[in-house]
């Protein structure tokens, strides 16, 4: 009963309470137009569990391919955690299923060199195999970042393109396809680019979003530039740009 209910996200509501977190999903995209692209073919990889069933799953392949598509949203948002690695190492080590298609996913999504690196930072967990320096890297980030992303690895991923006042006003205005899967219309219709920049302006003016913009300005400020340069690094060898 004491579930505080957030604002609908792009594509799930989340439900908080003192002890428990729902993410109520209605898609599953990950809010990046290369990965999405893959995402919205879901039914495309899904198969029925018997013959005549009406309950679908996905193939083994898209299986592990979402799993790491999922990943990479959370790791775009500066926090990752522990939980998903052992599931992409479970999935890889007790499911047969075609590595060659997985890996063809996911260089059409743009993280062939993430899925690589997951993939090296698991093993080196459940198989103590040897670190390599990117790994090392990406476990400094998972293990400092939680599941939803410490506020100091947001603030960093999210300049690694743009830094200072260039960054705020991404973030006042993000890019069109960001605001199309966020302000669809009831029918999950697309509407114009005016409507979706006139929507965004207008959601500054919530008490809430205010509060959010006051603590990106003052993130923005008090980045640390050596941990900038260090999340600049990681992203980079992991082919986000």
């Amino acid at each position: 009963t004491d579930f505080r209910t957030y604002t609908k996200d792009y594509h799930d509501i989340s439900m908080v309470s003192s002890r428990v977190h729902l993410e109520l999903h209605f898609n599953i995209k990950a809010n990046s137009e290369n990965i999405d692209q893959l995402l919205s073919r879901a039914w495309d990889y899904a198969e029925p569990i018997s013959t005549g069933s009406v309950e679908y799953r996905f193939t083994p392949e898209y299986q592990v391919f979402y799993v790491t598509a999922h990943m990479s949203r959370h790791f775009l948002q500066g926090g990752l955690g522990i939980r998903p690695f052992l599931d992409l190492w479970l999935l890889r080590n007790k499911t047969t299923y075609r590595e060659e298609l997985v890996r063809s996913m996911c260089a059409e999504g743009g993280i062939m060199k993430f899925y690589e690196e997951c993939i090296n930072l698991a093993q080196a967990w459940f198989e103590k195999q040897p670190y390599t320096e990117t790994t090392a890297m990406l476990e400094k980030l998972c293990l400092s970042g939680g599941v939803f992303g410490a506020y100091c690895n947001k603030n960093a991923a999210r300049q690694r393109k743009y830094k200072g006042l260039k960054y705020l006003a991404v973030r006042v205005f993000p890019p069109i396809y960001e605001l199309k899967e966020l302000y669809k219309d009831e029918n999950g219709r697309a509407r114009n680019a005016a409507y979706y920049y006139l929507k965004r302006l207008a959601s500054w003016f919530g008490k809430n979003r205010r509060e959010e913009l006051k603590r990106q300005i003052k993130d923005v400020l008090s980045t640390d530039p050596v941990y900038q340069s260090f999340i600049d690094q990681l992203y980079d060898r992991l082919d986000f740009r």
